[in-house]
């Protein structure tokens, strides 16, 4: 595991997931519905994501009850939540690549094929992703079908680096979509304090 010194080290990455996101919350909203896009990244639908979606696993999380894997991902300036399903995902990586989804993957870089995006209800999001929320806002977060590994490099990304990526529930185009009102809530100590922990013994299953 190594320490960039300069931003120029990280260029393998973009910013696209605000963009991406906040562009398909607008065509596709609908907090009835679970799913707000089915084909959020998909080889044969491209509106919504239009840079290659590449993100770096700052931290897993925990295994939920249906055995799926979650995850903060980033890419240069977003952090969200992410769930890698056990069934096929977790499996397809795991006979591909011989090893556990989680060995030696936290800090690298993964490039997304296949994922939804959906919301979490403030229950889901306190169960399986162990973060508090207000009722208020709606938090959507990816599900991943399928990836690849795009580098094995974990990097251990600098302070001053780590200070310039925020959640994106505190953006404020996501938050004029999913929150009540245009309040912005001061971004959590706590959400940094999270994505600079240490990793933690975290095995899939």
């Amino acid at each position: 595991m190594y320490e960039p010194t300069h931003e120029s080290e990280i260029i393998l990455q973009t910013t696209w997931i605000q963009k991406a996101v906040i562009r398909c919350l607008q065509h596709h909203i609908r907090f009835s519905a679970v799913d707000v896009e089915r084909h959020f990244i998909h080889p044969s639908h491209k509106k919504h994501v239009r840079e290659t979606p590449i993100i770096r696993v700052y931290r897993y999380l925990k295994t939920t009850d249906q055995l799926a894997l979650t995850a903060i991902v980033s890419d240069t300036r977003h952090l969200m939540f992410a769930k890698f399903p056990y069934d096929p995902t977790i499996i397809r990586f795991e006979q591909l690549y011989r090893q556990r989804l989680t060995y030696m993957t936290a800090g690298c870089l993964f490039v997304i094929k296949k994922a939804r995006l959906r919301f979490a209800n403030p229950g889901e999001v306190a169960k399986d992703f162990d973060f508090s929320v207000s009722p208020n806002i709606q938090v959507v977060f990816m599900e991943i079908e399928d990836f690849a590994v795009f580098s094995r490099d974990q990097a251990i990304l600098p302070h001053e680096a780590i200070a310039k990526v925020n959640m994106i529930y505190y953006d404020r185009e996501y938050y004029d979509l999913c929150g009540p009102n245009c309040y912005v809530p001061e971004y959590s100590k706590e959400v940094e304090s999270l994505v600079s922990d240490d990793y933690g013994d975290v095995v899939s299953v």
